[in-house]
């Protein structure tokens, strides 16, 4: 090497270059077979300086990418975690027994209160046809089922046995028989069954959404764009599951009376916009064209968080059942009634339309009338908050449709607000 007051020596970057080359031989050869995408070709024989130094670049770009994505994914495996343990909590926690078997009938999850039903261990329930432990016909397992059966091997023991339809299988309930009021215990029984078999289809689903992106956006050699793919696919169902249980919480805080209200002067025609404009992107992607034509002036006085999410929540089911190429239409206008002055808001779809019959039945909570059209899902809550939201600040609403296949309007009315 030169001395201090020697001349520069200008090969000296270089040969120091080339040893850390050597040095680290297995690293850059395996430069080599990283994706296309980070722009790394085969050295040559002499190694360019500059061609290493932006090899080295790109890879601590890509390195903190991937750190900045695992964090995120492993944010979402925790929250995953702990709705899973919230259920599984749920599950062995409650005193009703519960089976859940497959398409082929095999018994995959049993709890503790099941197996004191069975009198057996809830492990070893667990792979075993439900027609082997149960005296249920075949052609029951795996449908909607109620009735008294006998435990095979167990004569003359007898439980009550309820089921209720999955996806991939069916729930079943498992009580000891006994006396009563049959037919109200079994009403009530079939009712939470559908919820609860509802309810974990609809936590089960997008906390598998998430976990396959996860898992793909995670594996070695995953190009940026499918791992960008993955991390939006994550947010988007996690803000739907959020979104889920809000909907809960919002029963359960109407249900116990603690909805409290701000009420201040909102304007129709601006909280209409607002409402078309924020389920613009869902009906663009579902073909479905949305018109917004309320009159101008149009006043009442309310909690304009809640008035909001009980339009919102009108717009989304229009849209849920109307086909590609429908148009749902937001009207507004006054309207005399037997209190005075009335606001009349309306949101008209040219979906599936409803059976006079059901009318009313469609605003209970939890109550789906067809589920399987056009593999809708759900709990069943929208329309439920929708009722609940508008009679809390004394108005109506009541849906009008000629028929199936006729499309529907949902109206609610609203006292006006006196203007000075």
């Amino acid at each position: 090497m030169s001395s201090t007051n020697g001349p520069v020596n200008a090969e000296e970057p270089l040969v120091s270059l080339e040893a850390r080359v050597l040095a680290f031989t297995s690293e850059f050869e395996g430069i080599r077979n990283l994706p296309p995408h980070l722009g790394v070709r085969d050295p040559p024989e002499s190694p360019n300086p500059s061609l290493l130094r932006d090899a080295l670049e790109r890879l601590h770009l890509e390195h903190d990418r991937l750190g900045s994505a695992r964090e995120v994914l492993e944010a979402a495996r925790s929250a995953l975690e702990h709705e899973r343990r919230r259920y599984l909590d749920v599950f062995e926690g409650t005193h009703v027994g519960y089976l859940r078997s497959d398409r082929a009938g095999v018994i995959r999850e049993a709890n503790r209160a099941a197996g004191l039903a069975l009198a057996e261990d809830p492990a070893r329930l667990v792979g075993r046809r439900l027609d082997a432990v149960l005296a249920v016909a075949a052609e029951q397992v795996g449908a909607s089922t109620s009735a008294e059966v006998c435990v095979v091997g167990r004569a003359p023991m007898r439980v009550s046995l309820r089921g209720a339809a999955l996806a991939d299988g069916a729930l079943w309930t498992v009580q000891p028989a006994g006396s009563g009021d049959r037919d109200a215990l079994a009403a009530a029984c079939q009712a939470r069954d559908h919820v609860i078999a509802t309810l974990a289809h609809e936590l089960r689903t997008p906390m598998t959404v998430i976990q396959g992106w996860a898992s793909l956006a995670l594996r070695e050699g995953v190009t940026a764009p499918d791992r960008e793919r993955a991390m939006t696919v994550i947010e988007r169902t996690a803000r739907n599951l959020g979104g889920l249980l809000d909907r809960l919480l919002d029963v359960s805080r109407i249900s116990a009376g603690k909805v409290r209200l701000t009420p201040a002067r909102v304007d129709v025609a601006d909280l209409a916009r607002h409402a078309v404009e924020a389920v613009g992107p869902q009906a663009a992607e579902l073909g479905v064209e949305v018109v917004c034509d309320v009159a101008a002036g149009l006043v009442v006085t309310g909690d304009a968080v809640r008035l909001s999410q009980a339009l919102f929540n009108l717009l989304v089911n229009a849209l849920r059942h109307s086909p590609p190429g429908a148009t749902v239409t937001v009207r507004g206008r006054s309207s005399a009634g037997e209190r005075g002055s009335e606001v009349r808001l309306s949101v008209v779809d040219q979906g599936c339309g409803i059976e006079p019959a059901h009318a009313e039945d469609i605003f209970e909570c939890f109550r789906q009338l067809s589920p399987r059209q056009r593999g809708l899902a759900g709990l069943g809550l929208g329309l439920y908050l929708v009722r609940q939201i508008i009679e809390l600040h004394g108005g109506t609403v009541r849906v009008e449709s000629a028929g199936p296949g006729r499309g529907a309007e949902f109206v609610l009315t609203l006292p006006a607000r006196a203007e000075a």
